[in-house]
């Protein structure tokens, strides 16, 4: 489920979208610091390289181009894509995030913030966007596939949507001893001395935000920050998101990679074994133009 567009806030009337709407106004001021995963060199160097590349493939310069962050957030793909000289419209249903994404570029006129609320983008015309990029937000979305919907449905032909930070097929089988050694060399190198550990649990027996967070992911499928699609069972299904984008739309390119989580440059347990296992997924594609027939 997207978000219905306007500049007032708008009650937000999915529980699983309110619930995300609440913890991600609750950690506005910190989601940088938090998400080590995404703010740091190695996954800032990969996505400004594969946005550069993205944006390429456009017949027109990035100067020219209207594109939609859906899902901004803090800024992340916002900030990248002014980089480029783009004009961004930067959506999202967590307005203290927005917020704080203004307060990155003030007086920026390429910049538009929009306030969504979970429901759809009708506040958007047909065919509005040269490009709809979205990163790290499918997985937060119930109806996801609806919500990819809206994204060619705002899209222009000839266009592009981008997506990506979204767990790739094979991380979900769970079966690949490379990336179980990755996980446990990284684990090791992340891993707090023991008395810091004994702190924390403390502190989180006491708490009742930890309470709380045990009781919307036990009883309500719902994780810290709001993922949904977290467990073997309810994820992103590739084999059925692909399909909705193949209607109108054409594959530009899809990888997976590994995400770098080191704050180190270089990433040295990441570059050991980068090549050889994957955890997520980008997809470019481009939307048809009506009277285009798909490729067979």
């Amino acid at each position: 489920m997207m978000a219905r567009l306007s500049q007032d806030h708008m009650t937000v009337k999915h529980p699983a979208v309110h619930h995300n709407q609440r913890v991600h106004d609750a950690c506005a001021a910190h989601y940088d610091s938090m998400h080590h995963e995404i703010y740091n060199p190695t996954e800032q160097y990969r996505l400004a390289a594969v946005l550069l590349e993205s944006v390429s493939q456009m017949a027109t310069p990035p100067e020219t181009l209207t594109i939609l962050d859906l899902g901004a957030g803090t800024g992340n793909l916002t900030t990248h894509l002014l980089r480029l000289g783009a004009h961004v419209v930067a959506a999202d249903v967590s307005q203290k995030s927005l917020q704080r994404l203004t307060r990155k570029f003030p007086n920026n006129r390429k910049l538009r913030t929009v306030h969504l609320n979970g429901t759809d983008l009708a506040g958007f015309e047909d065919d509005t966007f040269d490009m709809v990029a979205t990163y790290s937000v499918l997985h937060h979305i119930p109806d996801y596939l609806g919500a990819v919907g809206e994204m060619i449905r705002t899209t222009k032909p000839g266009g592009l949507i981008f997506i990506d930070h979204e767990k790739c097929p094979s991380f979900w089988l769970g079966n690949s001893p490379v990336y179980d050694d990755y996980r446990q060399q990284l684990h090791h190198l992340q891993q707090a001395p023991a008395g810091v550990r004994r702190r924390n649990t403390i502190r989180k027996i006491f708490s009742m935000m930890a309470w709380r967070r045990l009781i919307n992911r036990r009883f309500f499928g719902l994780n810290a920050e709001g993922d949904i699609h977290v467990t073997c069972h309810d994820h992103i299904e590739w084999d059925r998101l692909q399909p909705v984008l193949g209607k109108s739309c054409d594959l530009v390119r899809q990888e997976d990679y590994l995400l770098c989580e080191e704050q180190s440059f270089p990433a040295t347990i990441y570059e050991q074994f980068r090549r050889n296992c994957s955890d997520m997924r980008y997809v470019l594609y481009r939307k048809r133009h009506p009277t285009v027939k798909p490729a067979p």
